[in-house]
């Protein structure tokens, strides 16, 4: 099952995810290299996501970012270095709206 983000068009962004183990175990990630991007249906990118690790993986995209993001599905995933290896999260959709209230 695909997860589903909704955000609107000038929201700040803020996200958590954990990496774990085909056993279910959280991974250590703190030596690893993080990135996660957002792209649209023909897999143009939209945004690099701010990308921070701890115990969990937060993602962040500010407001002024957000809004310029196309109304509509976009998809995005966190890539994941970590000792020679690579590693990515399920891929999420984002759905972006407009927002109501200006």
């Amino acid at each position: 099952m695909t997860a589903e983000i909704d955000v609107k068009q000038g929201q700040t962004l803020r996200l958590g995810l954990a990496f774990q183990t085909d056993a279910g175990v959280p991974m250590d990630i703190s030596t690893g290299v993080l990135s996660a991007q957002v792209r649209d249906a023909m897999g143009r990118l939209v945004a690099d996501l701010d990308v921070q690790a701890g115990g969990t993986v937060g993602l962040a995209a500010i407001s002024a970012m957000t809004g310029g993001w196309p109304i509509g599905r976009l998809v995005a995933d966190v890539r994941l270095s970590l000792q020679g290896e690579v590693d990515f999260s399920t891929t999420f959709v984002v759905s972006v709206a407009r927002s109501v209230t200006v």
